[in-house]
């Protein structure tokens, strides 16, 4: 009699065997989905750059356009001339973006993340670039190439401030010579200084009795009953008298200069007769001048007259006092 395995060890059996069955369903669908993500299945072309150095360079590394992955390195080789082949897959579905005037630059991937090829610069109008060709490659210096060039650039300062450091050590040297002066010059000042504060303190006390006189002195004349105050309501009424009076005095100096203009234009004819004969009645007036000096010297040589005219002045009496 053949011994049948109980019913609960085939069944643990199958359970077994199903359960390996799905794990080996899982991982190649896994895998699928891995090689899915990553582009495995995904039709791509061919392309290659040219670099000086593999460094940072590796087969996997994304290609990236504006942060998107559109294809990945399959491939660094050395070449003859020293230079370093970097083979391109590019996905179809992106070829409209890959230009002949592409450029391609590293991107470090310190601190974080991966490093990655990177397409710079923006649209453009450049003929697309055929499968195969050669697209152009901009090296990116390393995060350890940088820091290199960083401490280059800092070894000349650090030992420029060590001389400067060294010659500051020197008792004759400039920094100890002009820590002495301000030190000398630091002394005189503190010297200096309450003689200063003292003056000060004098100027201050001066400034402030004249600023309490001055306050005396305007006091009297802000108030309101004060005498200038007075003088300017006195101003204030004889300038609204003098408003009031003037366009009064305004029309009749206005009615005077159109009698005046008035009088010219009637005198006017009158002065353009008489014109003709003003020179005439002037010659007339010379002679008749000229002929009253001659009568006035003719009546001089009288005797009777210059016998008056020569005859002494007479002294006045004085009065006499009785004695």
């Amino acid at each position: 009699m053949i011994l049948e395995p109980e019913s609960s060890w085939r069944r643990a059996v199958r359970l077994a065997r199903g359960s390996v069955v799905l794990t080996c369903l899982a991982l190649v669908a896994l895998g699928i989905y891995l090689g899915w993500k990553e582009g495995y299945f995904t039709p791509v072309e061919p392309y290659y750059l040219v670099a000086k150095s593999s460094k940072g360079l590796g087969k996997g590394m994304a290609l990236r356009l504006s942060g998107f992955k559109i294809g990945q390195v399959t491939g660094v080789e050395l070449q003859s001339d020293r230079s370093v082949r970097v083979n391109l897959a590019i996905y179809r579905q992106y070829l409209d973006f890959i230009r002949t005037d592409t450029e391609i630059r590293l991107e470090s991937g310190l601190p974080i993340g991966d490093a990655s090829l990177e397409i710079t610069g923006g649209p453009s109008r450049a003929p697309l670039a055929e499968p195969g060709a050669q697209l152009r490659y901009r090296g990116q210096p390393q995060v350890f190439d940088q820091v290199a060039g960083v401490v280059e650039q800092l070894t000349p300062m650090v030992e420029h401030v060590n001389a400067l450091l060294a010659q500051a050590r020197q008792p004759q040297g400039e920094l100890q010579t002009a820590l002495r002066n301000l030190s000398d010059t630091t002394a005189r000042v503190e010297a200096w200084l309450p003689g200063f504060l003292e003056r000060t303190d004098a100027t201050l006390g001066t400034i402030r009795q004249t600023s309490a006189t001055a306050n005396e002195t305007l006091l009297p004349l802000a108030r309101p009953d004060g005498e200038l105050q007075s003088t300017l309501r006195d101003l204030h009424a004889t300038v609204a008298d003098f408003r009031a009076a003037l366009p009064p005095l305004l029309a009749d100096l206005k009615a005077l200069t159109a009698s005046v203009r008035s009088s010219a234009e009637k005198l006017e004819p009158a002065v353009s007769q008489a014109a003709p004969r003003i020179p005439a009645l002037v010659e007339e007036g010379r002679r008749t001048a000229a002929n009253a000096g001659e009568v006035v010297e003719a009546v001089k040589e009288l005797p009777l007259i210059r016998s008056k005219v020569n005859q002494p002045t007479p002294q006045p009496v004085l009065p006499t006092t009785p004695p």
